[in-house]
């Protein structure tokens, strides 16, 4: 799956923390399931769904990568509550632990692939 270049695409376009995008993903996503079955109305309908849900999940392991990144750097400034270990200790668990997740989110997106690929020929309702 590559990067939608459909125009139509809501973008956000105002500077945002991670959280905060992160936040609004998570929110798209409760809408879509909301909308998913009064809000589509053809095959090319999920198709779409398809598509986005899978690029989505292609961008979560960058973006896993990314803050357990800025966890690393910051680790000798951070504090953990937990007994018997430092925040690097705690923090190298978080990132083997999300190096394990990434494998699984890729055979999630692989199979939202093939479900793309193998929805592609169908089309409809036919409005008679």
């Amino acid at each position: 799956m590559t990067e939608p270049e459909d125009q139509d695409l809501p973008r956000i376009t105002e500077a945002m923390t991670a959280p905060g995008a992160a936040r609004a993903a998570e929110e798209a996503l409760r809408q879509a399931a909301h909308a998913a079955w009064s809000g589509t109305s053809t095959a090319a309908d999920v198709y779409t769904v398809f598509g986005a849900v899978g690029y989505s999940l292609e961008l979560i392991p960058d973006l896993l990568d990314q803050v357990t990144g800025w966890l690393e750097k910051h680790a000798h400034e951070l504090e953990s509550a937990a007994e018997g270990g430092t925040a690097a200790d705690r923090i190298a668990q978080v990132r083997a632990e999300l190096d394990a997740a990434v494998g699984t989110i890729a055979a999630g997106r692989d199979g939202v692939a093939r479900a793309q690929a193998a929805l592609a020929p169908i089309s409809g309702p036919r409005r008679t």
